[in-house]
């Protein structure tokens, strides 16, 4: 699966192309028909036939009795080439008349500032901060946004576009803020994360799939199943979780440990989960489970929870109040809904690539090959990137560095070309000399004589690097592709997943 970024405006990445989803889910469903393992003594096919009924209800849906096609991202105000995955799930779905569901992973910790346009003289960035957010507090945590938030927010970026002149990101905009303040749902958002997550679904035209909250998900009884399986067995998932993060490393030649997550730890009889909890205070801390005899007691921070042992079919029961508090890292947030519910799951270009451990944890784990993924992504640029690139800052940069360390090769005129050959004759022997001090000495003077002739070409030079360094930043700003969603139309996106279908 080759995963890289768009370079040109308005074109997709989907890998595999949409027209093998069908017979990819057909393939997944196939496949889990042959599953043999159990998930807290229950059958895989009966918890995952009763996962994905339960999932349906809590998002508003009804039965699923066909393919189930997943994505899912944080609730933020992203930028197209995350966005594009809703609107694939939303054309997979009417097409084939099946359910998509979105996932709000409303779980991370939430992002405080959004990159906005601006141009005062000169293209600059400027940053968007969303009201409320806190570093260190997950999207579910925060307060809803008022409309006095939503409205200061909108003005700002009202304000930014302006000075751009570009009536497609302003009409946007309008729609944008339009559509926040006919919601309801938008209205009655409980959190930071439902109101960004309604806006965003509002801004679409309702589309045809179905949003969960990871917070909502986390209280299922399927869930609860699933980390009462993990923690059963959590040395042999723990073991399985490291050394696919190692794998993954060396085959990529990644030298940090926290790439792309960090390893789960383990000291005596305390060992990590790949689980979060949520605090009173909104901190969301790791959980950890400390052995005793053949159970397991549940920690975090300097909270005592719960003491597991005895018949792992009683855990679930026994977790549902802790559950609501539990929350999944990133790997085990697919790896659950893959297994629990999706016959194929559209990523991001960089969750398609972490997900490679996540199958080798399952494969390691369970046993089997999970549900299939793919990636797709879009670069989508506002319609005043200028066409061309001047000259190279890098051709520049190395031609001024050259005049002053070789400025034989562009000085004229005889006496330029007498300190030339002096140069050359230095630099030959300097190759075996027991005077290499005193020759590089008396090299550097001729490069500084030479070097004095040439103020002129030097000083052009100079310039020219200039106006290409400064024009290569406003080329930067204006052809980024990191821009909120809201500033694109959404007639845009469907038109660009038409025009590369």
């Amino acid at each position: 699966m080759t995963l890289a970024v768009p370079s040109e405006s308005d074109a997709l990445l989907a890998t595999p192309a949409l027209s093998e989803y069908s017979g990819m889910m057909a393939a997944a469903r196939e496949a889990v028909a042959g599953w043999r393992f159990s998930v807290a003594g229950t059958a895989a096919g009966e918890w995952r036939s009763a996962a994905r009924q339960e999932l349906s209800g809590l998002a508003g849906g009804g039965a699923v009795t066909g393919n189930l096609l997943v994505t899912g991202h944080q609730p933020d105000l992203y930028h197209p080439g995350v966005w594009v995955k809703n609107f694939i799930v939303d054309a997979v779905c009417r097409a084939e008349n099946i359910p998509g569901l979105n996932l709000i992973v409303d779980s991370d910790l939430a992002g405080a500032v959004v990159p906005l346009p601006r141009r005062d003289g000169r293209m600059h960035v400027e940053p968007l901060r969303v009201p409320g957010a806190r570093a260190g507090i997950p999207w579910e945590a925060l307060p809803p946004l008022r409309p006095s938030d939503w409205q200061g927010l909108l003005d700002q970026a009202e304000s930014a576009i302006g000075t751009l002149h570009s009536e497609e990101a302003a009409a946007a905009l309008q729609v944008f803020r339009t559509a926040i303040f006919s919601s309801e749902r938008v209205a009655a958002a409980g959190s930071l994360a439902g109101s960004l997550a309604w806006a965003r679904r509002a801004y679409e035209g309702e589309p045809a799939y179905l949003e969960l909250e990871v917070s909502r998900m986390s209280g299922s009884l399927a869930f609860r199943r699933f980390v009462s399986e993990v923690l059963l067995r959590l040395e042999d998932f723990w073991h399985a979780y490291n050394d696919s993060l190692a794998g993954y490393r060396a085959r990529h030649r990644i030298r940090t440990r926290a790439n792309p997550v960090p390893d789960l730890k383990q000291r005596d009889a305390l060992w990590e989960t790949p689980f979060w909890y949520l605090h009173e205070d909104g901190q969301r801390k790791g959980l950890f489970a400390e052995r005793e005899g053949t159970g397991w007691t549940l920690k975090s921070r300097d909270d005592v929870f719960v003491h597991l042992d005895g018949d792992p079919t009683s855990w679930p029961e026994r977790l549902e109040g802790l559950s609501r508090r539990i929350r999944p890292r990133a790997l085990t947030l697919t790896m659950f809904i893959r297994l629990a519910a999706a016959d194929l799951f559209v990523h991001g270009i960089g969750g398609a690539r972490y997900d490679r451990v996540t199958d080798h944890i399952v494969e390691q784990f369970f046993g089997i090959a999970p549900p299939p993924y793919c990636a797709a992504s879009i670069t989508m640029r506002l319609p005043f990137c200028p066409e061309g690139h001047g000259e190279s800052v890098r051709d520049l940069r190395r031609g001024l560095r050259d005049l002053r360390w070789n400025p034989q090769r562009v000085a004229r005129g005889p006496e330029a070309a007498r300190l030339a050959k002096t140069k050359m004759e230095l630099i030959a022997g300097l190759d075996g000399s027991t005077q290499k001090a005193r020759l590089t000495r008396d090299i550097r003077a001729l490069n500084e004589r030479m070097w004095q002739t040439l103020d002129g070409k030097a000083a052009d030079l100079r310039a020219r690097l200039q106006a290409a360094e400064a024009a290569e930043d406003e080329r930067r700003v204006a052809c980024s592709r990191e821009y909120p969603y809201f500033l694109f139309p959404v007639e845009r996106m469907r038109a660009a997943l038409v025009n590369n279908l």
